[in-house]
């Protein structure tokens, strides 16, 4: 069973917090959270994300592709373009030129999650209108058989959970996505 969860705080620094003690946590749904991203709010509308990143393989730049992409379309801010140069720099192994154009190649438009995964406007939209200025969200997709639990422990850290299940066909297309980069 896969889930697609959006945890909003009210504290501009609540996320980052919450992910970093949650990834401390020995359950078997933890090393799901390697993909996770922490994106912070401030007073202004500024939107700021907080990634981990393996350099070890590149499977850390399709997420950022993806996660660049979703964030794009539910909080309406233009961080999906400095994402992606990220994730060129650290796919094309040049730290060196950082105004670079970023390779665009395994990033998705909204129209992928909408149309292709099929995600509800409804999931969307709420993630829309709960993250704004001064808030925190963590993202995150988590596949744990034991969803009722983990999604309980995660309350339990304060913050407004949005989720929404995705179908084994979601998954794959997502999979399939994420090869892409």
């Amino acid at each position: 069973m896969s889930e697609l969860i959006v945890v909003v705080f009210r504290d501009q620094f609540r996320a980052a917090e919450v992910l970093n003690e949650l990834r401390r946590r020995e359950r078997d749904w933890v090393a799901d959270l390697d993909d996770a991203v922490a994106v912070s709010v401030d007073e202004r509308g500024k939107a700021r994300v907080q990634l981990t990143l393996d350099l070890s393989t590149g499977e850390s730049a399709s997420w950022i592709g993806l996660w660049s992409s979703l964030l794009r379309l539910a909080l309406f801010v233009p961080i999906s373009v400095r994402m992606a140069t990220a994730r060129g720099l650290r796919t094309n192994s040049t730290i060196a030129n950082a105004n670079a154009e970023p390779a665009r190649r395994g990033i998705p438009n909204g129209a992928w999650w909408t149309e292709d995964l099929q995600l509800p406007e409804n999931f969307l939209r709420d993630i829309g209108a709960l993250v704004k200025a001064e808030t925190s969200a963590i993202f995150m997709l988590l596949h744990t058989q034991k969803l009722s639990p983990a999604l309980q422990h995660i309350h339990n850290y304060g913050g407004m959970t949005i989720h929404t299940r995705l179908s084994p066909e979601q998954v794959e297309k997502m999979t399939a996505q994420l090869a892409v980069a």
